[in-house]
């Protein structure tokens, strides 16, 4: 699992922008470290359009072959959208990529073992779920609803939003329920809205007004 990182490298060696000609290096992991396996010239100019950008981002993703790591200094816009589409986990450093691949996935091993506990969770109950910070939840609303057929958004969020205290919630959806807007002005709580993918979005709805004493993910 996760043998294979591509990283996008500059002209120093580094990391590098996916807005900054470089090269593509897969490493490999081996028993003696990580080795490169092979390399790819990236050079996405916008000159023919953000449709021919994607293009080539397609095919770049396909002759990253089992890779599913992507690492650059920056990644996103359409070069994101496209990998993350793809299936590729994202992640964005800065420095010479062979003194921190081992971290970097332990790190991903780790957070993707952590979201699965925490799908797991999410596919028995349809109210949100606390994460390790105290007073910050999460809920994929769409999971929820799949699992749940007939139940609604507003059926879902309502009660946790009127009677559940807060810092954070994070609402991954893949449109914004239309109720919501009018229901947080109400309620006197902020929110504001990211899109993560064509036809995802997350949603993070900030209490001010929350009871600090109340304040225990349970």
């Amino acid at each position: 699992m996760f043998n294979e990182v591509a990283v996008l490298v500059g002209k120093d060696g580094n990391t590098g922008s996916v807005y900054d000609s470089g090269m593509i290096v897969i490493y490999e992991k081996k028993e003696e470290g990580w080795r490169v396996k092979s390399k790819i010239i990236f050079n996405l100019s916008t000159s023919n359009g953000m449709g021919a950008v994607r293009e080539k981002m397609l095919m770049i993703t396909e002759d990253l072959g089992d890779c599913s790591i992507f690492l650059g200094k920056r990644v996103d816009g359409i070069p994101y959208s496209v990998l993350k589409k793809s299936g590729f986990v994202i992640a964005e450093a800065d420095g010479n990529p062979e003194e921190f691949l081992d971290e970097l996935v332990e790190m991903i091993i780790e957070s993707k073992e952590k979201e699965a506990k925490r799908r797991k969770a999410q596919d028995t109950v349809i109210e949100p779920i606390a994460l390790e910070k105290q007073g910050e939840y999460f809920i994929n609303l769409e999971r929820v609803q799949n699992n749940n057929p007939g139940i609604s958004s507003k059926k879902i969020l309502q009660p946790f939003l009127k009677n559940k205290p807060f810092r954070e919630l994070k609402i991954v959806c893949n449109h914004i329920p239309k109720w919501i807007e009018n229901e947080l002005m109400t309620l006197g709580m902020k929110f504001e809205v990211k899109k993560l993918t064509e036809g995802e979005f997350e949603v993070k709805v900030y209490n001010q007004f929350n009871d600090e004493k109340t304040l225990v993910n349970r």
